[in-house]
């Protein structure tokens, strides 16, 4: 199945090359907000991703292997950017949009997913951050809220590298 695609998709991918950010080193901010999203969300992966034209690009990841730069695009990440707010799936091997793609039929093979995109001022979402588990479940109320915050916090940093 194809991944839903932003309507605005040409101007968000001009928008995401104005951060300089794309295959840069880690960073420990970066870092440090991806782990913490994982510890808030009692999930054993919490990332920061940065969608371009095929790939879904980690600048930070806590809970996959290190050497692991990207996802292939379609992940729940693809579907997050189109909207405003969190999605949350409970169980992406039951829902239709995800049971087929490479990262839940294959290694790490997810099972639950939720993600909050990084909309820059302009209005564009640049990527996500997210949480994955292993097991199908749900995010308290508290946790939701905290990934919204790690997720403006994430902007707040990008901006101030944009603005370097």
């Amino acid at each position: 199945m194809m991944h839903p695609v932003p309507d605005n998709e040409i101007e968000r991918l001009a928008a995401v090359e104005t951060y300089h950010v794309t295959d840069t080193p880690p960073e420990v901010s970066y870092d440090d907000i991806s782990e913490l999203a994982a510890q808030i969300c009692q999930c054993p992966v919490g990332l920061i991703n940065i969608i371009v034209d095929t790939r879904e690009w980690l600048k930070a990841k806590y809970g996959l292997p290190p050497n692991l730069a990207y996802l292939p695009r379609g992940t729940a990440c693809s579907t997050a950017i189109c909207q405003s707010d969190l999605l949350t799936v409970a169980d992406l091997a039951q829902d239709e949009r995800f049971a087929d793609h490479a990262s839940v039929v294959n290694e790490p093979h997810f099972r639950f997913y939720c993600g909050m995109p990084l909309i820059n001022p302009e209005g564009y979402a640049l990527g996500t951050v997210c949480v994955f588990d292993f097991e199908p479940r749900e995010l308290t109320f508290e946790q939701s809220e905290s990934l919204r915050r790690l997720s403006n916090q994430t902007m707040a940093q990008l901006e101030l590298r944009r603005k370097l």
